[in-house]
């Protein structure tokens, strides 16, 4: 993800009703990047740049799916913006 976006991906797919969030769960809060994600093999700019999606035992391929709609959709939301 392009720096400085995933603030406004995570806004716009949290609306939208998407568990999501910065970073991993282990450093939820923190401003360093998560060792999580370092081990990973993720450099701490790259770190600062991911979303993480919750998901839990009764999520469904329709969730996932709703997902995808919607990351289609902030995707084209946000293109059309830049443009």
């Amino acid at each position: 993800m392009p720096e400085g976006v995933q603030l406004r991906w995570l806004s716009k797919l949290d609306k939208a009703g998407f568990a999501v969030s910065t970073g991993s769960a282990c450093t939820t809060g923190k401003e360093e990047p998560s060792h999580v994600l370092a081990a990973m093999g993720f450099k701490a700019a790259e770190a600062h740049r991911v979303l993480r999606f919750s998901s839990g035992w009764e999520t469904t391929e329709t969730d996932w799916a709703a997902l995808a709609d919607g990351l289609a959709k902030v995707h084209a939301e946000l293109h059309h913006a830049k443009a």
